[in-house]
C-alpha cells in the first residue's frame, strides 16, 4: 500500500516535468520558427535590392561598351545599326531596373545617391550616348567622338561610383543583419536551454520534498498503526 501510494505521487510528479518540458519545447519551435520566416523574408528583400543593383550596374556598363563600339567602328553603318539597337536595349533593361529599385528605396542617402545617378543619366549620359551613335553613323572621325566620350566620361564614373556604393550598402546591410539574426538566435537558444535546465532542477526539487514528505507521512501513520495493535 505504501509503495503503491509513492509511485502514484511520483507519477504525477514525472507528468508534471514531462509536461513543463514540452511546453517549452513547443514554445521554443514555434518561436524558432518565427524567426526563421522572418530571417528568410529579410534575407531575401536585401538579396534582390543588392541583385537589383548588381543588374543595373550590368545593364549600365553594357550601354558604356556599345558607346565605345560606335566610336570603334565609325563610318560602319551596318556594324552601327547592330549597335544603336543594341544601345536601345541595355538603355531600356538599365531604365526599367532603376525604375524598380527606385520605388523600393527607402534609406535618405542611398535615395539621393540613386536620384544624383538618374540625374547623370537623364542631362547627360543617355544623350550624349545617342549623339555619339548618331554621329558615328554619319561618318564622324573618330577622333570628334572620341573627344565627345571623353567629355561624358566624368557622368559615367559618376553613375558607376553611386551605383555601386548603393550595392556596397545593401550588401552591409545585408551582412549586419545576418550577424544580428545569428546573435539572437544563439542568445535564444541559450536562453530555452537555461529554461529546461532549470525547469527540470526545479521539478526534481519539488518531487525530492514531494516523496520524502509523502515518506514521512506514511512512516508517521505506520507507527500510529504499530501503537493502536499494541494498545
Amino acid at each position: 500500500m505504501k509503495n503503491s501510494r509513492i509511485m502514484k505521487k511520483l507519477l504525477v510528479s514525472f507528468v508534471i516535468t514531462a509536461s513543463l518540458i514540452c511546453v517549452v519545447g513547443v514554445t521554443s519551435v514555434v518561436s524558432l520558427n518565427g524567426l526563421n520566416n522572418d530571417y528568410s523574408d529579410t534575407v531575401v528583400n536585401h538579396a534582390l535590392q543588392l541583385n537589383s543593383a548588381i543588374n543595373i550596374v550590368a545593364d549600365f556598363q553594357a550601354v558604356c561598351s556599345d558607346m565605345r563600339t560606335c566610336v570603334l567602328h565609325a563610318g560602319d553603318k551596318e556594324m552601327l545599326r547592330k549597335t544603336r539597337r543594341s544601345i536601345d536595349y541595355h538603355c531600356k533593361m538599365f531604365e526599367d531596373s532603376a525604375a524598380a529599385f527606385g520605388r523600393a528605396i527607402v534609406r535618405p542617402d542611398v535615395k539621393a545617391l540613386f536620384d544624383e545617378s538618374i540625374r547623370e543619366y537623364i542631362n547627360v549620359f543617355k544623350p550624349g550616348v545617342y549623339k555619339i551613335a548618331d554621329d558615328a553613323e554619319n561618318g564622324a572621325p573618330q577622333a570628334v567622338l572620341i573627344e565627345y566620350m571623353t567629355n561624358i566620361t566624368p557622368s559615367s564614373e559618376t553613375i558607376t561610383e553611386n551605383i555601386l556604393k548603393i550595392a556596397d550598402i545593401k550588401a552591409d546591410r545585408l551582412a549586419t543583419f545576418s550577424d544580428e539574426c545569428r546573435d539572437l538566435f544563439t542568445k535564444f537558444t541559450a536562453v530555452m536551454v537555461t529554461i529546461i535546465i532549470v525547469g527540470v532542477a526545479v521539478s526534481g526539487v519539488v518531487n525530492f520534498i514531494y516523496i520524502a514528505n509523502a515518506v514521512e507521512a506514511d512512516g508517521g501513520t505506520e507507527k500510529k498503526t504499530d501503537r493502536f495493535h499494541r494498545a
